[in-house]
């Protein structure tokens, strides 16, 4: 520090540190001959140090986890340069060399004995105030921005996404979190009522609300997840760019400067991360973010944007009850909660279950929503067939293909909606007599455990599509992947229905109707192949 009168916003960073405490004799020295000639940096130092002496003297809640609140300032220590752009666009406000000098100062003291919590909310505020330091002398409330963002109790934000398909639609979810472990999420999709979806973490449970329909469904996963946080909580938005500053390879970064979003004025960041491309951008008057947009999928083909975000807002907690509302029909199921990220070897098997349930065909598309919402209606009408067959004597042994298909008919029809209750009667009767079977004895079929057991079932398969196809949907741009199934029935072992590249590798990885695997050096030539699609609705 051998030029005393440089510009000031290059003593941000002494002056926060030294109210911190975390300077050598040396350099306070210099600090201190800086504030000789700059009365601006004299006051606001006056500032900062009356503020982290009362922050010092706080009494922190009794209930906190000091080892939680020291994790969290770690981070927001760790990813503090990413941050800056949302308060400051100008690049040289911090010098880097600094910056990871601080860090290993920082780093020492939250080994120390002194009370960690104390220095980590102290070091925080120091950070705070050196981003928001300007040349004009403007000092922006740190509270402002670290309140909503490391504190945050709610949540409530807007999510579309948006595919380019096949086929093309546009979701729109309303999302709200309380206290980082229960969300609820309102989603309206394209030509269908809206319903709503209320996840515990903490629990481990979630409720299904389809108010078209009074239907409730309960699903409680087999995974303890306690003590975890959730997916979409107040700091997932930042740290996805935490990564930048920990030089993690294959993360490409920059800065987009400024625009404008709805008349206001914001600056961001641009990062390529497999298998996201994310931009984040923020008010640089608040800190705050105002939205963040992810593309993935194979040619970008899904475009998610969450905005309109609302931070420590008062919310019901009734809103968050995982108790079905009075007059739904309430339907129970188990999630297999298995922590491991879906892999090949879920595509694999989601192929082989989607041809069982179509004779030997393939999906038309890797579409999330569309093939799952396929997959749950046959997966459905199998269900019902299976339970009207268990229903006739005699009970042992399947039907005939021609039984089997006019019976699948039937059930069709009563899925649709299309016959009313005396018509179904009719109809069932009509099939009983014609194929001279007769209904079991009363008292021997149990129709709630039958029906219990049968949506087990249907949960368990849709559970196994949904896995493989997150695979395939979550694939890097750089895997090249591709699906050529639509028309293939299962066994040709000389015909590919999909590949891809994995990470780090030369080779591709191909998929044959037989569901066998083959290395090749390139991709098949196939004319026909369409891009995989990226998630176009809720995921498992």
């Amino acid at each position: 520090m051998n030029d005393l009168h440089h510009h000031c916003e290059l003593w941000a960073e002494p002056i926060s540190l030294l109210a911190a405490g975390c300077l050598s004799t040396d350099e306070e020295r210099d600090v201190r001959r800086h504030f000789e000639t700059c009365p601006d940096c004299r006051e606001r130092f006056g500032q900062l140090t009356q503020l982290c002496g009362a922050l010092a003297d706080a009494q922190l809640p009794v209930n906190v986890a000091e080892t939680g609140i020291v994790e969290r300032v770690m981070s927001a220590v760790a990813s503090e340069e990413t941050r800056r752009p949302l308060v400051c666009a100008q690049a040289e406000m911090i010098q880097p060399s600094r910056l990871t000098r601080s860090l290993n100062r920082w780093r020492w003291i939250m080994r120390s004995p002194v009370s960690r919590i104390a220095a980590a909310a102290i070091i925080v505020l120091a950070i705070g105030v050196a981003m928001l330091f300007q040349g004009g002398g403007v000092v922006l409330a740190f509270a402002d921005f670290a309140a909503p963002i490391l504190e945050a109790k709610t949540v409530k934000c807007k999510m579309i996404i948006e595919t380019k398909g096949p086929p093309a639609r546009t979701i729109t979810s309303e999302i709200m979190t309380l206290g980082g472990t229960r969300m609820r999420q309102v989603t309206e999709l394209p030509d269908m009522p809206k319903f709503v979806v209320i996840q515990d973490f903490s629990q481990g449970k979630s409720l299904t609300l389809d108010p078209a329909s009074k239907t409730a469904t309960v699903i409680t996963s087999t995974r303890n997840r306690k003590n975890e946080t959730l997916e979409y909580d107040a700091f997932v938005f930042l740290r996805l760019f935490q990564h930048v500053a920990e030089d993690k390879p294959g993360i490409e970064h920059e800065r987009l400067g400024e625009k404008e979003i709805d008349g206001r004025k914001v600056v961001g960041f641009h990062i390529r991360s497999q298998p996201h491309d994310f931009s984040l951008w923020g008010d640089p008057e608040t800190g705050l973010p105002v939205r963040l947009e992810m593309t993935s999928g194979m040619e970008g083909s899904v475009k998610t944007t969450f905005s309109d975000f609302e931070f420590n807002v008062d919310m019901d907690e009734s809103l968050f009850s995982l108790e079905p509302p009075a007059g739904y029909t309430v339907r129970n199921a188990k999630a297999d909660g298995s922590p491991a990220a879906p892999g090949e070897k879920d595509l694999i098997e989601m192929f082989r279950e989607y041809s069982e349930l179509f004779d030997g065909a393939f999906p038309d598309s890797l579409d999330f929503l569309t093939t799952t919402t396929i997959a749950g209606k046959k997966a459905t009408l199998r269900m019902m067939t299976q339970n009207f067959w268990e229903n006739l004597a005699p009970a042992t042994g399947k039907p005939n293909e021609v039984q089997r298909r006019k019976l699948e008919e039937l059930m069709h029809t009563v899925i649709e909606g299309k016959l009313n209750e005396e018509q179904i009667a009719e109809q069932m009767e009509e099939f009983i007599e014609t194929h001279g079977l007769k209904t079991k004895e009363v008292g021997e079929a149990q129709p709630q455990e039958t029906e219990e057991f049968g949506l087990d079932q249907i949960n368990e398969i849709l559970q196994r599509i949904q896995r493989g196809l997150n695979f395939a949907i979550r694939l890097s741009p750089n895997a090249n992947a591709h699906y050529v199934g639509k028309g293939v029935s299962f066994g040709a072992a000389d015909t590919p229905i999909f590949w891809y590249r994995p990470k780090d590798s030369k080779n591709y990885r191909v998929i044959y109707a037989d569901l066998s695997v083959r290395d090749s050096d390139t991709p098949p030539e196939v004319t026909k192949g369409q891009p995989v699609p990226a998630p176009s609705g809720p995921k498992e």
